[in-house]
């Protein structure tokens, strides 16, 4: 059950926030689906560091805000 669960939240991260977690960073490359038009992940951390990653669908794009916590 408890593995459904982390399949479930990594694709939310990994999939619909596009985040790619890099020996230099934090990579984003958001891709919400059609019928979202916003969403936030707190508490993500990496690096000994927590951050915010805040996705908003702006026309045909999305544009997101990625900052420490």
């Amino acid at each position: 059950f408890l593995t459904a669960i982390g399949g479930f939240l990594q694709n939310f991260l990994y999939g619909f926030g596009g985040i790619r977690l890099r020996e230099d960073g934090l990579k984003v490359q958001p891709l919400l689906p059609e019928q979202v038009r916003r969403i936030t992940f707190k508490r993500i951390f990496w690096g000994g560091k927590a951050y915010q990653l805040s996705i908003e669908k702006k026309e045909d794009k999305a544009i997101y805000e990625l900052t420490q916590a």
